[in-house]
């Protein structure tokens, strides 16, 4: 698994955990060190989100927090019943 899909199958397993899967994403904020792989970041959320896509928002920034990271998402889910 590449550094790219590494985000999504962490996101996964927190989620399930609680009940949320990718279907109960309605919100994903995803900070970029690298624009120019945006594609490549594309290509990756598609294998996870089908069907209705949540709203989202990519910005480029110059550094994330831990080094070398290339993408960070803030993923919210819904779960019906949690509330």
């Amino acid at each position: 698994m590449d550094a790219g899909e590494v985000a999504p199958e962490r996101h996964h397993r927190l989620g399930t955990g609680r009940g949320a899967t990718f279907a109960a994403v309605v919100d994903i904020r995803t900070y970029l060190t690298d624009m120019s792989r945006l594609r490549e970041y594309g290509e990756v959320r598609a294998a996870y989100l089908d069907g209705a896509l949540p709203t989202s928002t990519t910005v480029e920034v110059s550094r994330l927090f831990r080094p070398g990271a290339l993408p960070e998402a803030d993923v919210t889910a819904v779960v019906p019943g949690t509330a």
